[in-house]
């Protein structure tokens, strides 16, 4: 019930101990409204789920010092951004939605009963609601934040980076412990247009909150599972159909997940045996990494969805070379593409984008870390075969490698497995960038053996993650996916 859901009864309370402070007609009507909501027993999803959005926006509208500043108000009301009552369903089959539900209720956590944060935007309506309708079923306690982008790109052209500051310590409040044991993100992309508009001192100022976070999911003080659902303008940055685009997106969601767990098992022992790792392609890419010591975790889904990768992190001065990654990238601000990194003793000395330059140049100088490595991984999805901006999707694709320039993980075990991805790196930032090597002449050795050409594991054993489902016996291709999919659940995640 959320009348006896702590987090969401907080929310309420806060909600009335600031109606006072406001006078705009239209504004106290949408507060009378979403009242109404939160204090029925047994509210639907929908409804919930839209009440709760305009709570935080109300909260935020106070915070930000904008309460008495009515022509801000109407600015912020006015916002393009979709209420969640208006959002529509994405063009993909109920099934393939509702499996992705399920592996979001399924995903692992840190204890019995855990508090969960559901970060989410309207792109899958379907998706989000129907976890919440399992959570209100069972009790879970459970609060959503919601991150309107044009609406706080709007807060942002109205607020002052102290109203702007004192929203991102409301932020970091929420996503303290005790308060959240995990995070459940379900979200998309920023518009790059809406992204562009902000100021890096706004945008600095109202997301400090995020390191907070960051810091507890990279030490798994705080677990999440993570999704970045296409929309519409992703298809077309990308040039793509945009219904084509999201059902290739959900078929990547649904892959052979037991055998590719499988399958990187053998490829991680040939890489934690190893002292190098470089990678080349035909676009300029020669780059080596020492990982001497290091060792690889087993990733599938039980943080990101789509899987899957096997990832690391180089030594911190162990980076020398030059990494050529070709399309269109996109973090905390415009559209970049075309990327050129050099690195000499694991730092970044040269960097230049042939879009975006400026932008790239304002990320590599935020803090010193940021120009360091904080992870090396081989993506092992055997889907999805091209470059997207989808930062989340493009990192998975079999046949390429990604890096993150930043925060290195601090985890000491992954899924139960004991693994080294430290290398004493910090920042602010962990901005993973994907280099294909498929259809590029790509190369891969762990020291002197070639484990990847052109994209394409040379080991046998891997045949799973070339092939995906071509590979797998028939009795457990897509005919028998929600057995398996099933099994995948009980394995993983111990229901």
């Amino acid at each position: 019930m959320v009348t006896q859901n702590p987090l969401i009864s907080a929310r309420r309370q806060l909600v009335k101990d600031l109606i006072p402070s406001v006078d705009h007609p239209a504004l106290l009507e949408e507060v009378r409204l979403c009242l109404e909501v939160l204090e029925k027993p047994q509210p639907d999803a929908k409804e919930l789920l839209d009440a709760l959005q305009f709570a935080q926006r109300f909260i935020f509208i106070h915070l930000a010092g904008l309460s008495g500043d009515n022509d801000a108000i109407k600015y912020l009301m006015d916002t393009t951004d979709v209420r969640w009552k208006e959002a529509q369903d994405v063009p993909v089959a109920d099934s393939l939605q509702d499996r992705l539900a399920q592996q979001f209720i399924g995903s692992p956590a840190p204890c019995d009963n855990p508090k969960i944060m559901l970060r989410v935007t309207p792109v899958a309506p379907r998706v989000v609601e129907s976890i919440v309708k399992n959570y209100l079923k069972n009790n879970v306690p459970f609060d959503v934040d919601f991150p309107d982008d044009e609406w706080l790109t709007r807060l942002m052209e109205r607020a002052s980076e102290e109203g702007l500051s004192a929203v991102s310590a409301y932020q970091e409040e929420r996503y303290k412990a005790p308060h959240i044991d995990k995070v459940n993100v379900v979200v998309s992309l920023p518009d790059s247009n809406t992204v562009e508009r902000r100021k890096p001192s706004q945008s600095a100022a109202l997301n400090k909150w995020k390191k907070v976070y960051g810091g507890r999911a990279s030490n798994e003080d705080a677990f999440y599972t993570l999704t970045i659902i296409p929309t519409p303008h992703d298809a077309e940055v990308d040039e793509m159909d945009y219904e084509k685009y999201v059902r290739e997106f959900f078929q990547t969601c649904n892959q052979p997940w037991l055998h590719i767990e499988k399958d990187h098992v053998p490829l991680i022992q040939k890489l934690d045996k190893a002292k190098t790792l470089r990678i080349t392609n035909s676009d300029g890419t020669d780059i080596t990494f020492d990982i001497e010591g290091q060792t690889f975790a087993n990733s599938v889904v039980a943080k990101n969805i789509p899987g899957s990768e096997v990832f690391s992190a180089p030594r911190i001065n162990g980076v020398n070379g030059k990494i050529v990654a070709k399309g269109k990238f996109q973090y905390d601000g415009p559209i970049m593409e075309n990327i050129t990194l050099r690195f000499v003793d694991g730092v970044v000395v040269e960097a230049h984008a042939e879009v975006g330059n400026e932008h790239l140049q304002e990320i590599l100088n935020r803090d010193e870390g940021v120009r360091r490595v904080g992870e090396i991984a081989l993506g092992t999805n055997p889907s999805l075969k091209r470059h997207v901006v989808n930062g989340l999707l493009v990192e998975k694709i079999g046949g390429s490698f990604h890096i993150a320039l930043g925060r290195c993980y601090n985890f000491d075990t992954y899924n139960g497995v004991p693994v080294n991805v430290k290398n004493g790196n910090d920042s602010q930032v962990h901005w993973d960038i994907t280099t294909m090597l498929a259809g590029k002449e790509g190369r891969v050795w762990a020291d002197d053996e070639l484990i990847q050409r052109d994209g394409v594991f040379t080991d046998p054993k891997l045949k799973v993650l070339n092939e995906g489902w071509a590979a797998v016996p028939l009795a457990e291709r897509p005919e028998a996916l929600d057995e398996l999919f099933g099994a995948l659940l009980g394995r993983m995640f111990g229901s």
